[in-house]
């Protein structure tokens, strides 16, 4: 995938995994495995849910710091430059933003998953199963397509 399609896809792949994370957390909560898998599908779903949404929010800000500074210095919104990292908000205001980004989706997925029955919610788990094996297999084939076109230069 080019540059150009990954700036339009910004953040398509982090929602997919959160929510394919909160899936797991509430399969493994309401007992939908076995009581030895659960504990682990729990944690790690939460651990994982945690860093994806921290990675959103840094990229989010990215963005936002970089059209800030665009605007500031009188260019184009969209025009590239080297600000986009996270370094204009302070490391409070990332956490809150994280924290608050976070609760929001997490609140808003349970709230969607709470009148699901025990079978709609296996085949979410599922879904969500091959949904992360197709993220994961799309991801990885960018990197391998950037390392190999950075390798032939």
């Amino acid at each position: 995938m080019s540059k150009e399609n990954q700036k339009k896809l910004f953040g398509i792949s982090a929602i997919i995994s959160i929510v394919l994370l909160t899936i797991a957390m509430t399969y493994a909560w309401r007992g939908g495995c076995e009581r030895l898998l659960a504990g682990p599908l729990f944690i790690g779903g939460l651990a994982l849910s945690l860093w994806q949404s921290k990675q959103y929010v840094n990229e989010f800000l990215g963005y936002l710091y970089s059209a800030h500074t665009n605007l500031k210095n009188g260019t184009a919104i969209a025009m590239a430059n080297s600000d986009s990292a996270t370094g204009g908000f302070s490391e409070s205001v990332i956490i809150t933003v994280w924290i608050l980004f976070f609760a929001a989706f997490t609140l808003l997925a349970q709230w969607w998953l709470k009148n699901k029955t025990q079978g709609q919610l296996t085949r979410y788990m599922q879904i969500a199963v091959l949904a992360s094996l197709t993220v994961c297999s799309g991801s990885q084939s960018d990197l391998k397509g950037t390392v190999g076109i950075a390798l032939m230069k």
